[in-house]
């Protein structure tokens, strides 16, 4: 009977932490490509581009609240650990810096703002240009701003990301060479759920309740 309530308490543990893991996102970017350098500006282009890169909502610590004092509010988060990208442009992969926070800004007399950033260089940054998308107070939890970001990404025709497109200031530890992507399509998919760390103590204590089980009615 003691076999049995274990197995049963198990199970229940292991259906509640079955959904209590954290979101998984695959981030993917697909436009064109340009190279930019200071003496051409407007850039060359170079053919199709893509970025990509998969975070857990759950690795991102606030970091840093921002409050200038004149209306304006922020926060920021970091990744537990940086977060590696995958980019290409006209059949080249470039190496660049990781991943490295995300930020959100309610600016009453601009545009709000919700964006990536990778070493110390914004990467793909949010303006809604009717200033109401991230209305304070302003959020501290990056799971909220983010499922608000998803939300107005698909509600909100007035957000839309700067420049056009994507702008990665250095290329393989040149700063003298640039990469902007136009006409970018930024899609974000569920990766999937990642679970709790005690599941694996709880699959363990599953398997060890069928063995019991199998024993007693052997």
């Amino acid at each position: 009977m003691k076999t049995l309530l274990v197995g049963l308490i198990a199970i229940a543990v292991a259906f509640v932490s079955s959904t209590a893991g954290a979101a998984v996102y695959d981030v993917s970017v697909v436009g064109d490509g340009r190279l930019v350098t200071p003496d051409n500006f407007v850039g060359i282009p170079v053919g199709p581009a893509s970025l990509t890169f998969s975070y857990d909502t759950s690795d991102f610590l606030l970091s840093e609240i921002f409050d200038p004092g004149d209306g304006r509010t922020g926060s920021i988060w970091t990744p537990t650990s940086p977060i590696p990208l995958t980019l290409t442009a006209g059949g080249v992969n470039y190496s660049i810096a990781p991943l490295s926070r995300a930020s959100i800004f309610d600016q009453p007399t601009s545009f709000d703002q919700f964006n990536f950033r990778y070493g110390g260089s914004i990467l793909m940054q949010w303006n809604d240009y009717t200033s109401s998308a991230w209305a304070g107070p302003m959020t501290t939890d990056f799971d909220v701003a983010h499922a608000l970001l998803l939300d107005q990404l698909a509600t909100n025709p007035s957000l839309q990301l700067a420049n056009g497109g994507l702008w990665i200031s250095t290329l393989n530890g040149d700063h003298e060479l640039a990469l902007r992507i136009e006409n970018a399509d930024v899609t974000f998919a569920p990766g999937g759920v990642v679970p709790e760390p005690c599941s694996f103590l709880i699959w363990s204590l599953l398997a060890a309740f069928a063995v019991a089980w199998r024993r007693r009615w052997k």
